[in-house]
């Protein structure tokens, strides 16, 4: 998922750029491909073998341990705002909590994602602004 990324970067994952490696003749060799990688802990991925992933083997989208973080994070967020700011996350908070009540991974995600990118243009305004 494309917005896994996004989460990962919202979350401060630290990342970093490595070089792609492929098998060849039964043996590890790196290619001259450079690829974004984040470190997890194994739990957050399929591949217990690595704690470096590219963003399309994150997990946020299918697994509530590692999303609820990201909901946390985001009530932390909301709960240190003040006034105008504090309503404006607030609203945007409120779609987060309400999926919720459906139970569905998907919807709280879709939820999650928006909120991100809410967040980040109310925030760079404020970096250009200031």
């Amino acid at each position: 998922m494309k917005d896994n990324k996004l989460i990962a970067e919202f979350e401060e994952l630290p990342s970093s750029i490595q070089r792609k490696t492929k098998i060849v003749d039964g043996r590890k060799v790196k290619s001259s491909e450079d690829v974004l990688c984040y470190f997890v802990t194994r739990d957050q991925t399929d591949n217990h073998m690595c704690n470096w992933v590219r963003p399309e083997e994150l997990r946020y989208h299918e697994s509530w341990d590692l999303l609820m973080p990201v909901v946390k994070h985001i009530s932390d967020i909301h709960q240190k705002a003040d006034g105008v700011l504090f309503d404006m996350i607030g609203d945007e908070f409120d779609e987060v909590i309400e999926t919720f009540g459906y139970i569905d991974i998907r919807d709280t995600y879709n939820a999650v994602v928006k909120f991100i990118k809410w967040y980040n243009k109310i925030n760079n305004n404020e970096e250009s602004n200031k």
